[in-house]
């Protein structure tokens, strides 16, 4: 393909800030700051040609002397072929598989898997931004808790997705991921491949202690609101590992003692209808068995690996 002149026409738009750590304009708002007052951060530093997307403009910061590109930000870093990530996203969370995707696509799962990933890198940048937001502000409803279980590559290998949610905004503060040993009815062949498995692996985490490491990391930020709001009120159903895992959180424990946080339990077997307290994560749980081709009932696409699983969570969360 012949490469055309460029005809000397403006540049894209710079990047944000400087991509060195290190840089004083590594901050966006003193970039933007410099740019305020009719300056700029940065000299062009030249162009090259590709044949994806034609003329990359080139930066050089003046401070670090850092070069950077209109690439160097993208979501789209280091392709060669663009993929529209609302018909990606659109797609993922209307049940579709990633071979499906591919399929209808005309292009290869390969495309598909890394498009899926950059899109769940920046979620889980949009999740940190929200608790950061919870924890710069008060919380301003309640919370409830419950595990979502699953399976990944097998189900020999279940698991169980721990979730954080307000309990109006049906919004997920966070989420985390248990493997669980096989239970339940199973044929002969399958309890002796089941006895077999566990000789080999056992899960390295229990539910408990799922908890209490979420737990940990988010509802005591929470709590900081509640001193200011009033009691803030918990809602699970009647795992009996929800309560260890809260009385083994000194700061939560004393914030139970105080009168400040108040665990609430339901049954799991009461009326999954607006008046159950658990009514968010009953309505979380039922979308993801129908958008997430993954969770479905029966399903043939199952997660292959851990890290896979949860990014396509952050996805939906999102």
């Amino acid at each position: 393909m012949k490469k055309p002149k460029h005809n000397g026409a403006a540049p894209a738009t710079a990047p944000h800030c400087c991509p060195n750590p290190a840089c004083c304009y590594h901050s966006r708002e003193a970039a933007a700051a410099v740019c305020r007052e009719g300056e700029r951060w940065y000299i062009l530093f030249g162009r090259f040609w590709t044949e994806s997307r034609g003329f990359i403009q080139r930066f050089r910061c003046k401070d670090c002397g850092r070069t950077c590109s209109t690439q160097t930000f993208s979501i789209d870093y280091w392709t060669r072929l663009t993929v529209s990530y609302r018909a990606l996203l659109a797609e993922l969370t209307s049940g579709s598989g990633l071979r499906r995707i591919a399929a209808r696509w005309g292009t290869t799962l390969r495309v598909v898997r890394n498009r899926t990933r950059r899109l769940a890198r920046n979620c889980l940048a949009v999740m940190i931004c929200a608790a950061l937001h919870c924890k710069e502000r008060n919380l301003q409803e309640n919370l409830v808790f419950d595990g979502f279980e699953s399976f990944t590559r097998s189900q020999y290998h279940p698991n169980n997705f721990t979730i954080i949610a307000g309990s109006d905004s049906q919004a997920i503060y966070g989420v985390t991921y248990t493997a669980l040993r096989r239970k339940g009815a199973m044929t002969g062949a399958q309890k002796r491949r089941n006895a077999h498995i566990k000789l080999l692996w056992r899960p390295p985490r229990s539910i408990e202690a799922s908890v209490r490491g979420l737990f940990s990391d988010f509802v005591i930020t929470a709590l900081g609101g509640a001193h200011r709001r009033g009691t803030l009120e918990l809602h699970s159903d009647e795992h009996r590992s929800y309560p260890r895992a809260l009385g083994s959180i000194p700061a939560l424990a004393r914030a139970i003692d105080d009168g400040l946080l108040e665990h609430h339990r339901t049954s799991s077997r009461a009326a999954r209808t607006r008046a159950n307290a658990l009514f968010a994560l009953n309505y979380i749980d039922r979308l993801l068995r129908a958008r997430c081709a993954e969770h479905a009932r029966e399903t043939i696409y199952w997660p292959k690996e851990v890290n896979s699983a949860m990014e396509r969570f952050a996805i939906f969360a999102v």
